[in-house]
């Protein structure tokens, strides 16, 4: 039998309605290998975007907080409804399966969201827990639409927030982990799924007593490998929009290419030196449960990307050349 993966999309995988749908077109293509779960991040510049409208309210300009608010749902809207009618269009889809109701679906999800800014608005005051609250409507977004797709391709699939196992202490906007209760959670909630897919938010947290907490940088790819971590998973792969880890900056170095394999050791020098596609947290839980990590690319999906393990490229060699930015070197004596 084959064993558990978890692939995550970042929020430029599922940023628009084309490759919204060839994302589902990979998860497919990878459940009828074997079992899959799945992890999302935001759409597009979401994000940025829910920052922008927690600010509007504090400095209590809720027009403008509203505007993001309706960007943000017509963003999501946009992309949601267009993959979707491209996947009705298509021969072979279930046609038992009812349309998702997209613009309830969002319009119903912004309506807390709203609530929470006019109470910012009220209060001039932002905390990092509130925050934190506001920013995973994001991802929430994200993993309940992709799900409803998902369910119109045939498959079974369900929209898992991650608040609801993952548990964390109360460092908002960059969270530790409990790992021996998020273990303990999701063993039970894991139980509930049966043979749907899960789509699990990425990003997201909470405190024993319900917070909502945001894990920080590369927090959907910790929510991953955690994810695995907790399940024996085997393989947890990371879809991007490039095709592997890069011999360099392909902004600088114009003849920079994929690398095939490195080990964990080496991807945690490269987070050291300045490589943001890893965070040495992120590689804990593969590291402690021997996961194999590959970054793969949407665009590029037949591409083998660049595999990770405990072993890396059965010959020796330079890896790549990363780069510290914005950096000053003084020389004290």
């Amino acid at each position: 039998m084959t064993t558990l993966r978890v692939l995550k999309f970042g929020g430029s995988s599922v940023g628009a309605s084309e490759r919204l749908v060839r994302v589902t077109d990979l998860i497919l293509r990878e459940q009828a290998i074997g079992p899959v779960a799945v992890v999302v991040s935001a759409m597009g510049d979401t994000t940025d975007w829910l920052i922008e409208a927690a600010h509007a309210a504090e400095r209590g300009d809720q027009r403008v907080a509203e505007a993001v608010v309706e960007r943000v749902g017509q963003l999501a809207l946009d992309v949601g409804l267009t993959a979707l009618r491209e996947l009705l269009r298509r021969p072979g889809r279930d046609e038992h399966a009812p349309a998702p109701e997209l613009p309830t679906q969002v319009s119903e999800l912004l309506v807390p969201l709203r609530q929470v800014l006019a109470g910012v608005g009220l209060l001039r005051q932002c905390s990092a827990q509130t925050l934190d609250l506001v920013l995973s409507f994001g991802e929430r977004l994200s993993a309940g639409i992709l799900a409803a797709l998902l369910r119109v391709r045939g498959q079974a699939a369900v929209a898992v927030d991650a608040r609801e196992w993952m548990v964390t202490d109360d460092r908002f906007g960059d969270a530790l982990v409990d790992e021996q209760a998020t273990r303990t959670r999701l063993a039970v909630l894991a139980a509930t799924w049966g043979p749907a897919i899960a789509v699990h938010t990425g990003f997201l947290g909470a405190t024993p007593d319900g917070r909502t907490t945001t894990l920080g940088r590369n927090g959907s790819d910790y929510t991953a490998t955690l994810l695995a971590g907790a399940l024996a998973a085997s393989e947890v792969q990371i879809w991007t929009d490039v095709p592997g880890v890069m011999t360099g900056d392909p902004t600088i170095l114009r003849d920079a290419y994929p690398i095939a394999r490195m080990s964990y050791q080496e991807a945690l020098e490269l987070a050291n030196f300045g490589a943001r596609l890893f965070h040495p947290r992120t590689m804990v839980p593969l590291i402690e449960g021997r996961i194999v990590l590959r970054i793969r690319s949407t665009m590029d999906p037949e591409a083998e990307g660049t595999r990770i393990d405990e072993h890396g490229a059965p010959t020796a060699g330079p890896t790549c050349v990363t780069s510290l930015e914005n950096l000053a070197l003084l020389d004290i004596r």
